[in-house]
């Protein structure tokens, strides 16, 4: 991510678009803006959030992590996808990355949290976890089968915030 006078701009580590912030406005927004920590700091939850939805009929995004860091779990989707089709490839993952796809028979104009990540926390060390959310360009598309210019963000945080409890870069099990 490189800064201009303007803000930020965004490259979409996919397909290699980039985009400024002043843009994000006209297009569709994924995002991961925050998450919830459980079971100690050893589980993190984080919603993936979409915004400036004109109407979507299908919707395929990568998500990647860090695999000697973390292990995926779930992926629990809510009620505002209900009516479609949802496929993720989180049990097949092992090389720090994977797949959701989700396609109706019409456009959804949901706003806000559409689904939620979780992963396990495998490593005793403290560090910076990074989850990134790409698309694949071809597969956000409208009911007429137009491809949907899209920026996603995904969240850096450092694991030794939530659970490093003593302060010793390890992360503490209760």
């Amino acid at each position: 991510m490189d800064e201009d006078s303007d803000g930020k701009y965004y490259r979409c580590s996919l397909c290699g678009n980039e985009k400024s912030d002043s843009f994000v406005s006209d297009q569709l927004n994924i995002n991961i803006k925050s998450f919830t920590a459980s079971n100690g700091g050893r589980t993190l939850t984080f919603p993936i959030s979409i915004s400036n939805n004109d109407g979507f009929m299908g919707l395929g995004i990568k998500i990647s992590y860090d695999s000697t860091l973390l292990k995926p779990v779930s992926v629990t989707y809510n009620d505002t996808l209900k009516n479609g089709m949802f496929d993720d490839s989180i049990s097949q993952t092992s090389d720090g990355s994977f797949d959701i796809f989700w396609s109706g028979t019409q456009n959804n104009t949901v706003e806000g949290e559409i689904m939620e990540v979780t992963f396990e926390v495998i490593s005793d060390i403290a560090a910076t976890v990074e989850i990134g959310v790409d698309y694949y360009a071809d597969s956000i598309f409208d009911e007429s089968w137009n491809d949907i210019d899209t920026v996603c963000n995904g969240i850096s945080l450092d694991t030794a915030l939530y659970a490093d409890i003593n302060g010793d870069t390890k992360v503490d099990i209760r």
